[in-house]
C-alpha cells in the first residue's frame, strides 16, 4: 500500500510538472527560413507550411534606411537561419503576413526576439498595433534603450519607420537632451 501511495504522488509530480511547462511555453515550435529585414521572417511551422511573419509589437528600421542592416544582422544572431524557435500567433500582419513573437532558448528560459530587439536600440515599439503584446513589458524595453541611449536612439537623425515609409522625416536633427526627457515622461498608455 505504502508503495501505491509513492508511485501515485510521483504520477501527480510528473503530470503536474509536464503541465506547468506546456502551460508556460510560448506558442508552436517553427523552423526560420529566411530573414526578410530587421523585422520579418519566413518560418516552417510543424504542419510544413511556409508563413511569412512580421514580428509584432515593433517597427525596425527599413533595409534601405539607415540602422536597416544592424536590425537585420541582429535578428539573424536571434533567429539564425535553419534554427529552431517559438512562435507565438498574434494574427495577420497585413501583406499576406502573420504578426506574432518571436521566442529563442530553452524552457523555461525562453526569450522575446522581438522585446530583445527594442531593449537593444534596434527596433522601437509600433504604437498602433501594440495593444496585441504585453504593452507595458514592450514600453520598459524601449524606455530604457532610449534613456540609455543604445543603438537607434543615440543617432538624433534617426527617423521613425513609418515616417520613413511615408517619406517624412524630420530635416533637422533632433536634440539628445529633448530625446532624453521624452523617454523620461513616455506614457504606456499612449503607445
Amino acid at each position: 500500500m505504502r508503495h501505491l501511495g509513492k508511485i501515485i504522488a510521483i504520477g501527480l509530480i510528473l503530470i503536474a510538472g509536464n503541465w506547468v511547462r506546456m502551460s508556460t511555453t510560448p506558442g508552436e515550435q517553427v523552423r526560420i527560413v529566411s530573414i526578410t529585414d530587421g523585422d520579418t521572417v519566413r518560418l516552417i511551422n510543424k504542419n510544413g507550411e511556409e508563413l511569412r511573419v512580421r514580428l509584432a509589437c515593433i517597427d525596425a528600421p527599413e533595409s534601405g534606411a539607415s540602422h536597416g542592416s544592424t536590425a537585420t544582422s541582429r535578428l539573424a544572431q536571434l533567429t539564425p537561419v535553419g534554427s529552431v524557435v517559438r512562435f507565438k500567433d498574434l494574427g495577420s500582419g497585413g501583406f499576406g503576413r502573420r504578426a506574432g513573437e518571436l521566442y529563442t532558448g530553452v524552457w523555461p528560459m525562453y526569450i522575446s526576439a522581438n522585446r530583445t530587439l527594442v531593449a537593444e536600440g534596434k527596433a522601437i515599439v509600433y504604437p498602433q498595433y501594440v495593444k496585441k503584446c504585453n504593452r507595458l513589458a514592450y514600453w520598459w524595453d524601449e524606455k530604457w534603450a532610449r534613456l540609455s541611449r543604445r543603438g537607434i536612439h543615440a543617432d538624433s537623425n534617426f527617423c521613425k519607420p513609418w515616417l520613413y515609409r511615408r517619406g517624412e522625416c524630420p530635416t533637422e536633427p533632433r536634440w539628445a537632451f529633448v530625446s532624453w526627457i521624452e523617454a523620461l515622461f513616455m506614457n504606456p498608455w499612449a503607445l
